[in-house]
């Protein structure tokens, strides 16, 4: 029996004596059921009715195919690239192109000894320079531990006289409406051009000496009495600054 595979078209032989049985076409695998008398080419449109699996019963002309045909080969399998490992090399960072970086350790080490070394010479000056007064002020603030220190007192002169002992030169500065005076015993006046005038605003500078105070009716260092009570600090060592 020769007929035409309705699925792939191609032409196939089968048995006579298999008309009605089901068989494969040997092309594409296609069940097909014989027809039961010889039947003219089947049409494309004729519908084909599929074997079940157990009543698949292949043809001695599909055998025979079988026999010829080399047996599947299985695929090869996926052929793996083998890996090849990777050795990560560290790289330093891209540079930026742009403005020149800038150091800020030396620059931060030079203010700092800058700013070392101002503060060193404020000190100096803080501690070094000589306190200056008005005669009021030193009064007030006399203590014990001034003994000896250098000072300079400025206000009007109260009055300038000669000592009864040493025949040295005294100045006496005040302030008005108080009773607190600075006198500088032995006083220098270098390079003096114009006599001392009572009022006159002048600077002493000396060494402090001790705080006096008179009582009314006692003797001053220029042999005079006090008609009321003085408190004053006593200088030595003293020149004058105008």
């Amino acid at each position: 029996m020769r007929l035409a595979c309705p699925t792939c078209k191609r032409p196939m032989e089968a048995p006579d004596g298999a008309a009605g049985r089901k068989v494969v076409c040997p092309h594409c695998g296609q069940k097909i059921l014989l027809p039961t008398v010889p039947a003219p080419k089947p049409a494309a449109t004729n519908p084909t009715v599929l074997a079940a699996p157990e009543t698949l019963e292949p043809t001695t002309a599909v055998a025979e195919v079988a026999a010829v045909l080399p047996p599947p080969t299985a695929a090869p399998a996926p052929t793996v690239p083998a890996v090849v490992p990777v050795s990560v090399v560290a790289s330093a960072p891209p540079q930026v192109q742009g403005r020149p970086s800038v150091r800020l350790a030396p620059i931060l080490l030079g203010g700092g000894a800058l700013l070392a070394v101002v503060l060193v010479v404020a000190l100096v000056v803080v501690f070094t320079r000589t306190p200056s007064y008005t005669p009021a002020e030193l009064v007030s603030a006399y203590h014990h531990g001034m003994k000896g220190q250098r000072v300079r007192v400025t206000g009007p002169i109260f009055d300038v006289g000669t000592m009864q002992q040493g025949g040295g030169v005294f100045v006496r500065l005040y302030t008005p409406g108080q009773r607190l005076q600075v006198v500088a015993l032995n006083v220098t006046e270098p390079n003096a051009t114009k006599p001392l005038v009572r009022d006159d605003v002048i600077t002493l500078a000396g060494q402090v000496d001790v705080r006096v105070s008179f009582r009314p009716g006692q003797l001053m260092h220029d042999g005079t009495r006090t008609f009321e009570e003085v408190d004053m600090i006593l200088l030595i060592n003293a020149h004058i600054e105008r």
